[in-house]
C-alpha cells in the first residue's frame, strides 16, 4: 500500500511498449497502469454505448418513444465521453516525458 492507501501495481507486465526505459513517473505514478485503467474506462463507455444502442432498437420495436428518447440522449453523452478521452495515450506520454521519470532498479 502507498502512503494514501491505494495499491501501486508495478512490473514489466503493466509497462506499455511505448514507455520503454521507465514505467514510473517521478512521483511514483505507474504510467502503464494509468494507461490500462483509462483504457478500461474507455472500453466500459464503449460497451455502455453499444448496449444502449441495442436497447434503443428494442424500444423502437415496441414504439416506446419516451424511453427511446432517453436512450438517444444517453448515447449522445456516451459519445461525448469517448470523444473526450481521444488521445489519452499521447497525453499520458507527454505528461510522462514533461515532468521526468525515475528508473526502477
Amino acid at each position: 500500500m502507498t502512503h494514501i492507501d491505494h495499491p501501486v501495481i508495478t512490473g514489466a507486465a503493466q509497462r506499455p511498449e511505448r514507455i520503454e526505459e521507465h514505467d514510473m513517473h517521478d512521483v511514483g505514478m505507474n504510467m502503464g497502469q494509468l494507461e490500462m485503467s483509462i483504457k478500461q474506462v474507455d472500453d466500459a463507455i464503449a460497451l455502455a454505448r453499444e448496449w444502449s444502442h441495442t436497447l434503443l432498437h428494442a424500444t423502437e420495436t415496441y414504439d416506446m418513444e419516451r424511453i427511446g428518447g432517453k436512450l438517444e440522449t444517453a448515447m449522445g453523452a456516451l459519445d461525448e465521453a469517448r470523444s473526450a478521452l481521444e488521445g489519452y495515450q499521447e497525453a499520458i506520454e507527454a505528461d510522462h516525458n514533461a515532468v521526468g521519470t525515475i528508473k526502477l532498479v
